[in-house]
């Protein structure tokens, strides 16, 4: 259920992200089909509109906070003005940005990829995810708690997390719902070779954004959700989101994920999120 609006006022710096993820939204929009398509060294793909939207976002967020020692971990590592925009350890706050989370579906024109800012410093932290269908969800932890909100219309509206009810499994793997037998034996493919992409198997989950998968936690969508290589810029905003509803993401070894005490900012990561009753049975399961 909705509660009042809030005034924009509690979170200064929100207006002008917003209404710039917006603007990337439309600018991707309207460039599907038409952006020139490469291949990464790994063999994913990127387009000029990933490399546009993310050197765009990031000069909108180095001017909001300018001053403020920032950091960035991002996808792209060879855009124009990546360089102006480096990590730095120890940094006041650390973006995590993803430019267009679910680049394969956006080549295809199917509509399930997501823009996602993940903005974390020691106190608080800030997770926008803007999905290509649909409304723009915000996540905020704070001293005042994890709280859930949307944007509209120029007004941040608070809003309560959906928790899916049900003992029957509905897992997010790149938009597939998937039975906790074909999870499986994903996972039994892909223990101990962390290179190998679930995407490449058969009946295996389909391209799509992991971070608005993720989201389908506090949405009603998913009770689980399970990925067999990802990345910080990928999780980071869902992360903050999903808290609100009392939700985790935790790697297949069993430890909760910790953006700021990884070694490498650019780690690969095997994860499974929903709520730490799911995830328990999740592992029972795959290791019973």
């Amino acid at each position: 259920m909705e509660t009042p609006e809030i005034k924009v006022a509690k979170f200064p710096t929100l207006k002008p992200i917003a209404n710039a993820i917006i603007s990337a939204k439309y600018y991707a929009g309207l460039s599907s089909g038409q952006a020139g398509i490469y291949r990464k060294e790994d063999g994913s793909l990127v387009t000029d509109t990933d490399s546009r939207v993310q050197d765009y976002l990031a000069s909108v967020l180095a001017g909001v906070y300018e001053g403020q020692g920032l950091s960035f971990v991002m996808e792209e590592k060879d855009t124009e003005n990546a360089a102006a925009y480096p990590f730095v350890e120890r940094a006041e706050v650390t973006v995590y940005l993803d430019p267009l989370d679910g680049t394969s579906s956006y080549v295809k024109g199917t509509g399930n990829w997501a823009i996602s800012v993940g903005i974390r410093s020691d106190h608080s932290a800030l997770g926008i995810i803007q999905p290509a269908k649909g409304f723009m969800l915000i996540g905020h932890q704070g001293e005042d708690g994890n709280n859930i909100y949307t944007w509209r219309n120029g007004r941040i509206v608070e809003i309560g997390p959906t928790t899916l009810h049900t003992d029957q499994w509905r897992v997010a793997a790149h938009y597939n719902h998937q039975s906790i037998e074909t999870l499986r034996r994903i996972y039994s493919i892909l223990k101990g070779s962390p290179v190998v992409d679930p995407r490449s198997f058969g009946d295996a989950p389909q391209p799509g954004s992991l971070a608005a998968d993720i989201t389908g936690l506090v949405t009603g969508k998913y009770n689980l959700v399970v990925n067999g290589g990802c990345y910080p810029w990928d999780i980071a905003a869902a992360q903050t989101i999903i808290a609100s509803g009392g939700h985790k993401i935790m790697d297949w070894e069993g430890n909760e994920i910790n953006l700021a005490g990884l070694n490498d900012p650019r780690q690969m990561l095997r994860i499974v999120a929903g709520s730490p009753e799911n995830i328990t049975r999740f592992y029972d399961q795959v290791y019973g």
